[in-house]
């Protein structure tokens, strides 16, 4: 689920994203600022290796309909929020260890909690995906159940996250909890 370059060669964990988006293209690539960040990053390493790049990848526009860089299309003409900010905002557990601090902590080889927020992110970043395209009517789904199948998801492949057990299966069940109350709560 979460690959690092401490079990893994650069190339190998871009070969096995690419895989994955190859299996089904009609899956879209979400990202939160990756039209910035992750696809000149994954477009150099495809280039460096000869490697081909997987469908949602190969238009180069940034408006590409096989890609969604959510904070693009959240922020619209404003100022692009931060992750962890827009989650907040949506009462979504994100971010478990500053962003400035990641960087240094790979310097070291500390992979854990690298890998703790890599995790957050990406399911921080799937829970907003879906309430966006809820938003935008391009889907329709029970919030609650869908909150639940993405952390389920995620705790049955990374059983042992700390972000995951301590932080997000406690959120899903206070939101249900709370959903099922009758009458006004505060």
């Amino acid at each position: 689920f979460i690959r690092t370059m401490e079990d893994s060669a650069e190339v190998d964990i871009v070969e096995s994203l690419f895989d994955a988006l190859r299996a089904d293209n009609r899956a879209s690539f979400v990202t939160w600022g990756g039209e910035f960040r992750d696809l000149p990053v994954l477009r150099r390493c495809a280039t460096e290796h000869s490697l081909l790049l997987p469908e949602q990848l190969r238009n180069l526009s940034p408006h590409a309909g096989e890609r969604v860089d959510l904070c693009r299309a959240v922020a619209g003409l404003a100022d692009n929020a931060h992750l962890g900010e827009y989650a907040a905002a949506l009462s979504i557990p994100a971010k478990p260890i500053a962003a400035s601090s990641i960087g240094k902590l790979v310097e070291r080889s500390e992979w854990t909690p690298v890998r703790e927020q890599c995790l957050a992110d990406t399911l921080a970043t799937a829970l907003i995906a879906v309430r966006h395209w809820v938003a935008l009517g391009q889907i329709t789904c029970d919030q609650m159940a869908t909150d639940l199948a993405i952390v389920d998801a995620a705790h049955a492949a990374e059983p042992h996250r700390e972000f995951v057990t301590r932080t997000l299966k406690p959120w899903v069940r206070w939101r249900n909890a709370r959903h099922r109350l009758k009458g006004v709560v505060y």
